[in-house]
């Protein structure tokens, strides 16, 4: 098939295709840049987009993924493209490889870039050499490739392989590779610098009016967000980018919410509240004038038989247990939890599991458990049962 352009380079991009080795990493806030540069660009009478795509002359596309992308989504499927007059299909492994080097290079300072770059590499390196690959060339590469030490490469690797949640935080926000190799070898130990003892001290004052007044704020926080915070998708329509959140990822904004919210909502009656910030060792609320720390942990809800809240480490004393469905049905527990509550699940790094079914089942209400928003019960036939409530 021949790549169509005009006399000015223009083509449909329709006509491409992505490269089925290239191991794209889509970045939505380049996604969204771009699309309102070609929103300008065209009612300027320019080409939408001022570099061009490059594509091989089989339509595979050698660079610009993400100039492709935006493209797509935004219905602007003419756009300026560079044709290389040779075949995708026809290079061989390391020329692909080269090609894709040669294209991702100016992208290195991300971590996931280099990570992607030297496995493909180590990998071909591999296979010609038909042995492992010396130090002394991994050195090499990474100094006049990747710009960084094989070192440094070698604990980001560790990282990568085995906790991809620590490892997205280097790239994510900026978190620096020694620490979150130091995190992740510190996550091995569960219990490592943590007090895991049930808490002696009274938490009377977080109470059910005080929780209500919490999740109707979050409720409100995410509606407006939805509202408010909108992307454009062409010239005409918009979308909401929290509205195409994974489950997963609302849950961790919700948790935001919670400390941030919740330590204006307690400040405000008079009981000073600091939340959690980017260090890794700050508490998701603190009280200063009692000394008392409160750990927050929220899981969107599939079911009381499936509900569960997963640690790194293992913690004790006070946590604030959300259960969500949508950012609008709650149940809020404050449980008093010691390392007996936990399940480690030491295959997964020291993964620990706190259960739902087990809080209900060992814990005693009124006393280490209470119950803020929405219910949680034992049904004498159905088991541990939760009850979910509508924020107002």
């Amino acid at each position: 098939m021949k790549i169509k352009v005009n006399k000015y380079g223009i083509g449909d991009i329709r006509q491409l295709t992505p490269d089925p080795e290239n191991q794209y990493v889509r970045d939505n806030i380049q996604i969204s840049r771009l699309i309102a540069d070609y929103k300008r660009r065209i009612s300027e009478g320019l080409a939408p987009n001022q570099e061009p795509i490059e594509s091989y002359s089989d339509g595979v596309i050698k660079s610009g993924h993400s100039r492709f992308t935006a493209g797509i989504e935004s219905a602007n499927y003419n756009l300026a493209i560079r044709i290389d007059s040779r075949k995708w299909s026809d290079l061989t492994s390391k020329q692909k490889f080269e090609e894709r080097v040669g294209a991702n290079i100016k992208r290195s300072d991300k971590w996931e870039d280099r990570i992607t770059l030297f496995k493909q590499w180590e990998e071909i390196r591999t296979e010609e050499l038909g042995a492992e690959v010396k130090t002394k060339e991994k050195i090499e590469f990474c100094k006049t490739t990747l710009d960084t030490t094989w070192k440094t490469l070698k604990l980001a690797l560790e990282v990568y392989d085995n906790d991809r949640d620590i490892f997205n935080r280097i790239d994510g926000e900026g978190m620096g590779v020694e620490k979150a190799h130091i995190k992740w070898k510190d996550s091995q130990n569960p219990t490592a610098g943590r007090s895991v003892d049930l808490s002696t001290q009274s938490i009377d004052f977080i109470d059910k009016p005080t929780m209500e007044s919490i999740i109707s704020k979050i409720a409100m926080a995410w509606r407006d967000a939805l509202d408010k915070v909108e992307t454009p998708i062409n010239q005409r329509d918009f979308i909401s980018p929290f509205a195409l959140l994974d489950n997963r990822t609302r849950s961790t904004i919700i948790s935001k919410f919670m400390e941030g919210i919740g330590a204006e909502v307690f400040t405000e009656k008079g009981i000073p509240c600091s939340h959690a910030t980017a260090h890794l060792s700050d508490h998701d609320w603190y009280f200063d004038t009692k000394s008392l720390q409160v750990e927050i942990k929220n899981k969107q809800f599939e079911g009381a038989g499936k509900l569960y809240w997963e640690w790194s480490k293992i913690k004790g004393g006070w946590h604030i247990l959300v259960a969500e469905s949508d950012a609008e049905r709650f149940c809020v527990l404050l449980v008093n939890l010691e390392k007996s509550d936990y399940r480690i699940n030491t295959a997964l790094m020291g993964s620990s599991k706190v259960w739902f079914k087990d809080i209900m089942n060992n814990k005693t209400k009124g006393k280490d458990l209470f119950v803020l928003f929405g219910d949680a019960f034992v049904d004498s036939k159905l088991g541990a049962q939760v009850s979910l409530k509508t924020a107002l």
